[in-house]
């Protein structure tokens, strides 16, 4: 079963306009992986590195567990979403009539 369940390797470029996307659908691929694996028999984190490329792995080389990791590459590919500011003299502009 584990087999047909094994996700890509995470190959993504974190600047990409698609790599939140990306990384979302294979985060779910991985986690369906994992938990289709017998409890406490594999090591989440090995697994984990032996899924994504050389270049993100670099990122991970620091990261002391299967959590920390995981929370690195949210970091990495889950970036904040610009929300657009109105400027307030806007609104006074059109109650001054002006």
């Amino acid at each position: 079963m584990e087999r047909l369940l094994k996700p890509d390797k995470l190959d993504v470029d974190p600047n990409s306009p698609s790599a939140a996307l990306e990384w979302r659908h294979w985060r779910a691929a991985f986690e369906n992986f994992l938990a289709a694996l017998p409890p406490n028999a594999v090591d989440a984190k090995a697994l984990l590195i032996n899924h994504v490329s050389p270049r993100i792995f670099s990122t991970l080389a620091g990261s002391s567990s299967y959590e920390d990791a995981m929370q690195t590459l949210k970091e990495m590919f889950e970036k904040p979403v610009n929300e657009v500011a109105r400027s307030p003299s806007s609104s006074y502009a059109k109650a001054a009539g002006w």
